[in-house]
């Protein structure tokens, strides 16, 4: 309770309205402002040095290994730059969801809309979006105000099938997890689980493991048999995919597969919205990818791979103001890249979208010494894999030779890949041109390192030698991944022969390059 005073009135009372959420800042944020200064000084230190040695240099080799220095630090100085935004004023909020209902009736509860993004069934697991789907559905918030979304941008049949299984599990697995207060309300984490099941849920698993079979089976088959069209509904809504229907060129197909005025599960309760959508697609008409989807539903923009950032970025410049939320629960889990080319090749895109808007996001993950030094490696191989092929790619857009398409990740888990990615091993099983880059660099910090030990023992410049050998040295401890792929590992991730044979080729032809230039 709180007491208000006032010129006219001696007190009245009021009731206090309870907090959404309260914000407290890190005790670290002192800290991190002076390492911030520190390392901001040794940065204009470092630069100076690399100008300095820049003006000075003698030869035409020096200058140009100086002025690559120089370009490397400088762009490394800006990654750095950009990460510290957030480092500067440390935040961490609570969040009191449970307080909801004090400040307002449910029924006063705005409507939540939810867009869910798909493009290939083959690549995204159409029983990933199904329990996705139902997660969404089951939120514990009034159903009658969730609408959900499917946005099919690859237009499938397949992945309409598996929406509208999903839209008849609904009607039983709302009221369960209603009923049981079940936390987990995705099916395939919820089965995945330790926990312990309710009575009826044994029951429900049936069903779900029912559904999951129908769904594979018509995945396995790639067309939806007769055997599991139900209804003349069904048998209508399926008849929009022809013999002229493809991905790239089809009409608009918009299907309501639940509608919460009318749809009610097995316990009478409201069901929420469930709409699937594909938009019209034409050879002769520029889709814009995702954001050309989700247009069709959020608002935004055109001309970059990364249109999240993007539009963000424009939406912040227009004075928008946004808030990290980041519960100690999870409020959305998502399906990482485990395999080193996928996440590569996602790399690139975000480095070439990026270079695009002027913006680069880079984050680190925190846990395990093992995932600290895997991070380092990432370091590594990203800045000599995606980083140079996504701004190689970008400078080509801009002279209007080269442009980069939209790659979807993939998120079929395979279960032996699966297993080496647990255990902190790399995958190198794809001739892919981007591991080219990485294993030259392997090659060439193995050669450095045993020449200059070689020039120790034999009494050589020692102080000059240290930091080079460090840096090899350094440099080597951070590619034993590779090592093991090209050399000891016999699995399916390791590294393929063709790419070590033109890494060899490429690494003895550019020493011979530099050792001529040197002479001059």
């Amino acid at each position: 309770m709180e007491v208000l005073r006032g010129n006219n009135t001696s007190s009245s009372i009021i009731t206090s309205i309870p907090s959404l959420h309260t914000l407290r800042h890190a005790r670290r944020t002192t800290l991190n402002r002076v390492f911030g200064a520190v390392y901001t000084c040794a940065i204009i230190v470092l630069l100076y040095h690399h100008a300095l040695n820049l003006i000075h240099s003698t030869t035409l080799s020096s200058f140009f290994i100086t002025f690559s220095f120089f370009i490397s630090d400088t762009i490394l100085a800006f990654i750095w730059t950009t990460q510290q935004c957030f480092r500067i004023a440390i935040v961490y909020r609570d969040e009191f969801p449970e307080n909801l209902e004090k400040v307002m009736k449910k029924s006063n509860f705005p409507a939540l809309d939810v867009f869910i993004c798909t493009a290939d069934p083959y690549r995204e697991p159409p029983m990933s979006l199904v329990s996705t789907v139902l997660s969404v559905m089951a939120y514990d918030y009034p159903t009658e105000k969730i609408s959900v979304y499917v946005s099919d941008d690859g237009g499938s049949q397949l992945t309409f099938f598996a929406c509208m299984e999903a839209a008849k599990f609904a009607s039983h697995w709302l009221p369960f997890c209603r009923k049981n207060n079940i936390v987990d309300r995705s099916p395939k984490a919820y089965f995945a689980s330790n926990h312990s099941w309710c009575s009826d849920a044994e029951k429900i698993k049936i069903m779900y493991e029912s559904m999951k079979v129908r769904v594979e089976n018509v995945l396995e088959r790639g067309k939806v048999g007769e055997e599991y069209i139900t209804c003349e509904q069904e048998r209508k809504a399926l008849s929009k995919w022809t013999d002229e229907f493809t991905r790239q060129d089809h009409s608009t197909i918009i299907q309501v597969l639940l509608e919460s005025r009318k749809n009610k599960d097995i316990t009478d309760h409201l069901m929420p919205n469930l709409i699937y959508v594909s938009r019209e697609k034409s050879r002769t008409s520029p889709h814009h990818f995702k954001a050309g989807a989700l247009n069709v539903l959020m608002g935004f923009k055109y001309g970059t791979l990364v249109e999240d950032y993007y539009t963000g970025l424009l939406l912040k410049c227009e004075g928008w103001r946004s808030i990290c939320c980041n519960p100690k629960r999870p409020a959305f889990l998502g399906d990482a890249p485990i395999s080193l080319i996928e996440g590569l090749n996602q790399c690139q895109r975000l480095v070439l979208g990026s270079m695009e808007v002027g913006f680069a996001p880079i984050t680190f993950e925190g846990g395990t010494v093992q995932r600290w030094w895997n991070d380092q490696r990432m370091w590594m191989i990203r800045g000599l894999s995606c980083s140079l092929f996504g701004s190689l790619e970008f400078f080509l857009k801009c002279l209007g030779i080269s442009t980069y398409g939209f790659y979807l990740t993939s998120k079929v888990i395979d279960h032996e890949q699966r297993k080496r990615y647990d255990q902190g091993v790399f995958e190198f099983g794809v001739p892919s041109p981007m591991f080219v880059p990485v294993t030259m660099a392997a090659i060439i910090n193995l050669v450095s390192f045993f020449m200059g030990l070689i020039q120790v023992l034999k009494g050589s410049n020692l102080e000059g030698l240290f930091v080079q050998m460090f840096i090899a040295g350094f440099g080597v401890v951070n590619s034993i991944p590779i090592y093991e792929a090209m050399v000891l590992r016999s699995d399916k991730g390791k590294m393929p022969l063709k790419t070590t044979t033109i890494s060899t080729c490429l690494v003895l032809a550019l020493y011979v390059l530099v050792s001529l230039a040197l002479r001059y």
